[in-house]
């Protein structure tokens, strides 16, 4: 999603000067999926960097009219992507750190 966000971001950037918004998220998610993946990132800090985005969206909906719609829209997605990190994490249980060997029934 995050490189969809970018491609999108770029090509608003060639027609006008308001892509800048889709490139900065883009890339956000990029950096939040590959720290994810490598396990650098913890589920707690994913579920937090989710929710600031969330709030940060809310404020600008209540400070700026004229963004009230996109923003809302942001801040709804970003709560879809907290919440399916939840679910998913309940799902597959405690990580396992690296190196780490996961024991099973056998």
């Amino acid at each position: 999603m995050g490189a969809v966000q970018v491609t999108y971001g770029l090509l608003q950037l060639r027609r006008r000067a308001a892509g800048w918004y889709h490139v900065v998220l883009g890339a956000r998610q990029l950096v939040q999926a590959r720290l994810d993946a490598s396990g650098a990132l913890s589920p707690g800090a994913d579920a937090a960097v989710d929710g600031l985005h969330v709030a940060s969206m809310l404020v600008l909906a209540a400070v700026r009219r004229s963004h009230r719609r996109t923003a809302l829209l942001g801040a709804a997605h970003a709560a879809a992507w907290a919440l399916l990190d939840a679910a998913l994490t309940r799902q597959a249980g405690p990580p396992v750190p690296p190196g780490a060997v996961k024991r099973t029934r056998g």
